[in-house]
């Protein structure tokens, strides 16, 4: 379970370099958000997914009726394959 969470650590930190290197990089932040969900991170991964949508992801699960202040993100539209729109 530790080096599961060390790898996801490490997969968030790597995306949020890739984001602050290309801010425009849709798929970094898809991925990010997906990153983030798995860790538990629900506010954290909607901005990353609602990002990710603004620059054109169509399926990208960023829901306006909940606000990023609250953990009432509708994950179960969130896909489990985030390769799966690519």
């Amino acid at each position: 379970r530790q080096r599961q969470m060390c790898i996801r650590d490490r997969s968030e930190a790597d995306l949020n370099l890739a984001v602050e290197t290309e801010p425009d990089n849709v798929a970094a932040w898809y991925l990010l958000g997906f990153a983030r969900r798995d860790m538990g991170k629900v506010v954290e991964a909607k901005a990353a997914f609602c990002k990710a949508q603004e620059l054109g992801h169509k399926s990208a699960p960023c829901d306006d009726d909940n606000t990023q202040e609250t953990n009432t993100v509708d994950t179960e539209s969130w896909q489990s394959d985030p390769f799966e729109s690519f």
